[in-house]
């Protein structure tokens, strides 16, 4: 007794003469067989096996051979119905779906373990004619988002702010942000995998003011948030390791305020000031035009180039000349000295005199210089951007020839330093207790 495997095993052909006559008992048939030299003739039909027409027909539910189904999950068991057939093959199937034939019968199952729309294809062996059948699964997984992009450091108040994760697929049904009130107010795109949000204006602190989360929700359930630590305003520590006071995010003069604060870029140097004045003395646009790389000569004395810094011995007068926003000062000498003391210093870029835009120091997490250099005193002309950082401070030193500014390169800080008070540098505000 042989199944038509074991018969079909034996690997007859018309060269095969000792075998004309073979008779067996196939199993799958429920009849005698014998070999005639070419053919195996059952003798219930007294047909060649291999000249009876294979077909399949699906018999398992309608629609089976066309389902969707979470990962993971099992499908709904497929199954065909064969005639004439000795075998099937079944192809295209996802992983963890398998499919076999057996008496006749095929029969595909299992648990998809990826996403995706899959077309499966069973091909029927043996018997003559083409018995073929196509279907389709489709397997949605629970969404796995990846990172959530935007800044994680903001100015206070800012509008307009951009987060936004990859999209999974089309088959996620709505996306779920959560923005808490201390970062600020989603003003649109809540269901999208991009969201517009306005930071708070009140917030304030050194540590992270709040966590944006994201999920996606499909019919196979929600995902794992993905989330990002978002600080609104920017500061450091100053009198000690308790006393975090707010710096602007930019420096003065700054026009893209959707730059990313805390990462070197053009957008976040500003313009730049003579000491003790409250004009502009060179706008970002001019100070990053590269023809006036080499100074203005004796117009940079002009009134258009910021005036003339004042001559006497008091402090830059917060009064009547502060070019900072309401509630901002420009820092004294006492507060930077206390950022350099009271807080972590770390730098990035390469410190080369070359002009880029990538060099910069960090105080702590959230206060960011970047390499500015300075404009010269008596013609403006540009000089160590990527190499140096200098800022000004309100203190003065002396009679017209020096006010107070920070330095800082490489591998150094100097948190006040004199020099002649018409140079321009950048200012970094700082809030007014």
């Amino acid at each position: 007794m042989l199944s038509n495997d074991d018969r079909d095993a034996l690997n007859l052909t018309s060269d095969s003469t000792e075998a004309n006559g073979l008779f067996i008992y196939n199993t799958d048939i429920g009849c005698v067989e014998f070999w005639s030299g070419g053919n195996w003739i059952d003798l219930c039909s007294a047909t060649p096996s291999d000249s009876i027409v294979n077909s399949i027909t699906l018999s398992s539910a309608a629609n089976t051979n066309a389902q969707t189904v979470c990962g993971s999950t099992a499908i709904t068991t497929i199954r065909y119905s064969t005639t004439g057939a000795t075998g099937a093959t079944v192809t295209g199937l996802p992983a963890g779906v398998t499919g076999s034939w057996n008496a006749g019968v095929v029969t595909i199952s299992g648990r998809p373990t990826a996403s995706g729309s899959y077309t499966y294809i069973v091909i029927l062996t043996g018997g003559s004619g083409n018995g073929m059948a196509t279907g389709t699964i489709t397997v949605n997984m629970v969404p796995q988002l990846g990172v959530i992009h935007g800044n994680a450091v903001v100015e206070k108040g800012a509008t307009n702010l951009n987060y936004y994760v990859t999209p999974v697929s089309a088959s996620v049904a709505t996306y779920t942000w959560i923005v808490p009130p201390a970062v600020g107010i989603i003003k649109g795109g809540q269901g999208t995998n991009t969201i517009t949000v306005d930071a708070s204006s009140t917030a304030s602190g050194p540590d992270p003011a709040g966590t944006i989360s994201v999920t996606a929700i499909n019919n196979c359930g929600t995902g794992q948030a993905s989330t990002i630590d978002v600080t609104v305003g920017c500061g450091a520590y100053v009198s000690s390791t308790t006393d975090w006071r707010e710096f602007m995010c930019y420096n003065l003069g700054v026009t893209n305020y959707s730059a990313n604060p805390v990462k070197p870029s053009p957008d976040i140097y500003g313009a730049r000031y003579k000491w003790g004045t409250g004009l502009v003395a060179l706008s970002a646009a001019d100070d990053q035009n590269p023809e006036n790389d080499a100074g203005f000569d004796a117009d940079w004395t002009t009134s258009a180039y910021g005036g003339t810094s004042p001559i006497g011995v008091e402090d830059w007068n917060m009064d009547t000349a502060n070019p900072c926003p309401s509630g901002y000062h420009v820092p004294t000498v006492s507060e930077w000295s206390g950022v350099v003391t009271h807080n972590t210093v770390s730098r990035t870029g390469t410190w080369i005199n070359d002009g880029n835009y990538t060099t910069g120091i960090y105080f702590g997490n959230s206060l960011f210089l970047p390499a500015n250099g300075f404009r010269l005193w008596n013609n403006g002309g540009l000089v160590y951007r990527g190499y140096n950082g200098y800022y000004w401070l309100s203190t003065t030193t002396g009679v017209g020839t020096a006010g107070y500014c920070t330095i800082f390169d490489s591998s150094n800080v100097n948190p006040y330093n004199g020099i002649t008070r018409d140079y321009g540098f950048s200012v970094r505000c700082i809030a007014t207790k």
